[in-house]
């Protein structure tokens, strides 16, 4: 059991700044080695014979050695992440409990024991009853805080354990860089072929935490794409994630070069088959040729780009003053990808941002300001409110968004996002430090429907409040057919938000169409005839002058809601902070 001394001497914050730090130098770190390792490369090729060959296997080592110690790193920031999470909380308690025993004169020993100040009145009877009462008051002070006393002191040997373990693998591969790494059976199994890492998202947490440095990195050598997985820590999520774009961007390149080289004529915009009527059929399979080779082109090109669009918006070179740190939670070859503003790990708040219709990696960067507006609101409304708390907003572009209106009107690209969105908020649950966080999914547009889609017909969404915005339906006419974790159908509207423009003319699709379409319109409030939800103010929006008409709906209105003295925004951010409508 911890001391009341000892616990008033912890200090939790000093252990995330800590994390922060080692996090920030790593990635430092890890692009300095990839510099040098591109210089090497480019080096190697104009060098030749024994001697390239042996300083690029050397290069290949120095290389390997580097990603096993920023392994390490991460390993050590997330095991003090998830000490200043779990002692925060639990030092507040305790002084909490204490501070509020003496306050009421009660004299507090260090090892929890409270004793109660003397009654005297003079008057025998009322002192007797009197000091009774005092002596309850002390008992109760007593119950609370030695058990306080108790928690904190096993969440202290749990964070010394983490943290020793994680010191302990760092210096192993700092003495030996070069070492061939031991690996557990567990992940021998995998790599054998004879066992799988789990699928859900807490059994993941668990059997990641346990994994050396070593053992992570064989599976990211096994398996690239292993920072995609539900429930593995927000930092090593990243790292990984870092390391597949890099891998990504080359083998794109590669294979749109491959495909260049099989027409280069075309490729240079020479010999093209005509499309011009009365040519024969061999003619006309040429031609078809072509245009299957064209759009594989296209579809490389844009996804080439998209990498380079993203690699850009994480780079910390190129952030803006006032940018939240960023996260690479989610990176794959089909151009998805999930980015973080702050550690989702260890925010009081966590909300996940669902953009619509036409969303694709080149444009993430616009997706990811408007989180950090919505960050940001929620930061001024914990400040407004007195409340100290941290927040963390994810873009998910975790599915295949629709690209065009006429696809925005099927149901199929929702139900294919929704249990990825599902599980990705699993993983949230899974991979958070300490206390639960308070967790918002907020969809714009066609993302609104992802969400709808995500917590009906069977599936439930583990989120304590959903945020609807600028929605053309959610799959349903009643906000009773949304399913929440822990929260019964009679009290989901408590919990569930709408806001749409009155010049938006996405969420009139729903007033007009309802169920011919993706349901009702969720911000409609009307009585009897109403959603449901808690509807939020928006600004009208930009409509169209229609002189005598007046004004009439517009489409610029749909991407207004984030403006910054839109009262929207404002919603948006007290429901993030867990404060409910404005």
């Amino acid at each position: 059991m911890a001391t009341i001394s000892q616990v008033r001497a912890w200090n939790p914050a000093g252990f995330a700044t800590a994390a922060k730090a080692l996090e920030q130098k790593n990635r430092y770190f890890m692009r300095a080695v990839e510099s040098a390792h591109r210089s090497v490369d480019s080096a190697l090729d104009h060098w030749k014979g024994e001697a390239s060959a042996a300083a690029s296997a050397r290069a290949l080592a120095d290389s390997i050695a580097a990603t096993h110690l920023t392994s390490g790193v991460f390993a050590e920031a997330d095991a003090l992440s998830e000490a200043a999470s779990a002692l925060g909380p639990a030092r507040a308690a305790v002084i909490e409990i204490a501070d509020g025993a003496i306050a009421e004169g009660m004299a507090v020993a260090d090892d929890g024991r409270v004793s109660a100040p003397r009654y005297g009145s003079g008057n025998t009877a009322l002192d007797i009853l009197g000091q009774a009462a005092f002596d309850e008051q002390a008992r109760k002070f007593e119950a609370r805080l030695i058990p306080a006393l108790h928690t904190a002191g096993s969440l202290d040997e749990d964070a010394a354990a983490a943290l020793s373990k994680a010191a302990g693998d760092l210096t192993d591969l700092a003495q030996h860089p070069g070492a061939r790494p031991t690996m557990s059976a567990e992940v021998a199994a995998i790599l054998d072929g004879n066992a799988f890492p789990p699928d859900g998202a807490r059994e993941l947490n668990e059997f990641w935490e346990s994994l050396s440095p070593s053992d992570k990195d064989a599976l990211a050598a096994f398996d690239p794409g292993i920072g995609n997985r539900d429930g593995m820590p927000a930092a090593d999520r990243d790292h990984f994630n870092r390391i597949n774009l890099g891998n990504l961007q080359s083998s794109t390149s590669t294979e749109l070069s491959d495909l260049d080289g099989e027409h280069p004529d075309w490729a240079q915009g020479r010999n093209i088959p005509s499309d011009a009527g009365g040519v024969d059929e061999a003619d006309q399979q040429a031609r078809r040729d072509y245009e299957r080779w064209e759009q594989q082109r296209v579809d490389l090109r844009q996804r080439l780009d998209g990498y380079g669009v993203l690699a850009d918006q994480i780079d910390p070179a190129l952030a803006q003053e006032g940018d939240s740190e960023k996260y690479l939670l989610g990176v794959d070859g089909k151009g998805r990808a999930i980015v973080a503003l702050n550690n989702p790990d260890t925010a009081t708040n966590v909300a996940t941002f669902v953009p619509g219709t036409g969303s694709h990696l080149g444009t993430i960067g616009g997706d990811i300001d408007r989180s950090q507006a919505m960050l940001d609101s929620g930061q001024k409304a914990l400040e407004r409110a007195g409340i100290s708390g941290s927040t963390s907003v994810t873009t998910w572009y975790g599915y295949d968004a629709p690209q065009t209106i006429p696809q925005a009107g099927l149901d199929g690209y929702a139900d294919g996002g929704a249990g990825s969105l599902g599980r990705f908020q699993d993983g949230l649950r899974a991979s958070h430090d300490g206390v639960p966080s308070h967790n918002t999914v907020i969809g714009h547009s066609y993302g609104s429907t992802v969400i709808g889609a995500a917590a009906s017909d069977g599936r439930s969404i583990d989120a304590d409040d959903l945020f609807f915005v600028g929605s053309p339906g959610v799959g349903m006419d009643r906000v009773e057919g949304l399913s929440l974790e822990g929260i019964s159908p009679e009290h989901v509207g408590g919990h569930v938000y709408a806001t749409a423009a009155a010049n938006d003319p996405v969420p009139m699709i729903g007033d007009v169409f309802g169920g011919l379409s993706h349901g009702a319109n969720p911000a409609n409030d009307l009585p009897l005839i109403g959603f449901g939800a808690t509807v939020i103010e928006s600004a009208p929006g930009t409509g169209i002058d229609a002189g005598l008409l007046g004004e009439l709906p517009n489409p610029a209105a749909h991407s207004e809601y984030w403006e910054i003295n839109n009262p929207a925004l404002a919603g948006m951010g007290h429901v993030i902070a867990g404060l409910g409508a404005p």
